[in-house]
């Protein structure tokens, strides 16, 4: 094969919601330690993921709250972390509903000059924060993302309005910039008024721009704009059907089906066999994570009416949303029709649903031996429906590198990279 898997390692889940932060010996100052992170950084980087992932959500939630989220913002994160790693890349998230176009810029482009190439922008819209930023309420995904399409025509706009070539250098005549080759975008749009230029050097190349988002809006989206998709597909069926609806839009929007590759989210949980595996699993499912589900559910939509169901009965159909509820929605609709698809199951207890809530949610997920887990995503890649994955934790990201990576390089399905810059290493053609 001439593809190779690539793989994206999630960063929060060093110490992530199932993950160590409850092992006794770990300390709320490890959880804010920098050596700490710089050492998960290390060891993604040595175990061969071409990148660490940050997520980010701007406002506090007391139920995500309930187990430690990164107690960073992420970009700082990453600016720190660049300077502790060699080769590694870096996704960090940057909202285009409640962020400035010139600000965003101005970090990327420094970011990108001082890690070598191996910083990527997770583009989100947002669904949640609103009333941190002064909006009573959130804007309609039409109108985020039409926001977010002319975010980032601007930050294009300010990326190439300060060139390299601006820089002359010339020592005897005392004149280290061209000036002349620095202009003004004068952008006046819709949703922003920037004059520019941007008043640090543009990157060499186009940063990698990563996005999430399943509905008809976010798919267009990411076929003008990503290089990397991320995608909630909790089963093959949904994840071949999503890539081919994305490379189709790719090229009505004029660019080659494979410029853009799509990463699932996937979850393993490990074991000798199915039976282990089950047991494993089993392990990480507490009353208090099931409870957490369950006031959780509420961030996808309030029509979600869990709070005085049994736990071992089925869900009643007037205690969930309805398609239309969730078209008319302005938060993740994608990801709360998989939650809906899921309590629709026949004979499914609320317990059942708010596991998968939990530990899935709504990723696709494996509970298996190692042999079996890369048999699956053998078949996701050969399918079309994966050209890599974000690995979240699951029983451990350190064990999917340890038993299934090796098995994944055994079939010729995946290799370390040995590029520097993430856009090297993905293998993703130059962007303008």
């Amino acid at each position: 094969m001439t593809r190779s898997l690539r793989l994206v390692a999630s960063g929060e889940y060093a110490f992530g919601p199932i993950a160590r932060w409850r092992d006794p010996d770990v300390t709320p100052a490890d959880i804010a330690d920098l050596d700490q992170h710089a050492a998960w950084a290390n060891w993604a980087e040595d175990a061969g993921f071409d990148a660490l992932f940050y997520a980010d959500f701007l406002g506090f939630d007391p139920v995500r709250q309930l187990s430690p989220r990164l107690p960073f913002d992420p970009t700082t994160l990453v600016t720190a972390l660049v300077a502790r790693t060699r080769h590694i890349g870096f996704i960090t998230t940057g909202s285009t509903t409640f962020g400035a176009p010139f600000h965003q810029a101005r970090t990327l482009a420094s970011l990108d000059r001082l890690s070598g190439g191996r910083v990527a922008w997770n583009v989100v819209t947002s669904f949640t924060g609103e009333g941190n930023f002064g909006l009573e309420q959130l804007p309609s995904p039409t109108q985020r993302y039409a926001r977010a399409q002319e975010f980032l025509d601007v930050v294009d706009a300010l990326w190439a309005s300060f060139p390299e070539s601006a820089i002359v250098d010339d020592k005897a005549a005392g004149r280290y910039l061209d000036v002349s080759r620095v202009h003004a975008i004068d952008h006046a749009g819709e949703h922003f008024s920037v004059s520019g230029p941007l008043d640090k050097p543009g990157p060499a190349r186009r940063p990698v721009l990563v996005q999430a988002g399943a509905s008809p809006e976010g798919i267009a989206f990411a076929a003008r704009n990503a290089d990397v998709v991320f995608v909630a597909a909790p089963d093959l069926e949904q994840g071949i059907d999503f890539a081919t609806r994305l490379r189709a839009e790719v090229a009505a929007a004029g660019r080659a089906p494979d410029e853009v590759l799509v990463m699932p989210g996937f979850r393993a949980f490990l074991g000798a066999d199915a039976a282990d595996a089950r047991r494993v699993r089993s392990r990480h499912v507490t009353p208090d994570l099931l409870e957490k589900a369950r006031r959780a559910v509420l961030r996808e939509s309030d029509r979600f009416q869990f709070a005085n169901l049994a736990l071992d009965e089925s869900i009643p159909a007037s205690h969930l949303p309805t398609d239309a509820d969730l078209a008319a929605s302005a938060g993740r609709r994608s990801r709360a029709q998989i939650y809906l698809n899921w309590a629709r199951e026949p004979g499914v207890t609320l317990r059942e649903v708010l596991e998968r809530i939990a530990l899935e949610h709504g990723h696709f997920a494996l509970t298996a031996s190692p042999q079996a887990v890369a048999d699956e995503l053998e078949r996701w890649f050969v399918a079309g429906a994966a050209d890599g994955f974000m690995i979240g934790y699951g029983s451990g990201i350190a064990q999917f590198a340890d038993q299934v990576m090796p098995l994944l390089a055994e079939r010729g399905l995946w290799k370390p990279a040995t590029d520097h810059d993430l856009r090297s290493r993905l293998a993703l053609p130059e962007r303008g």
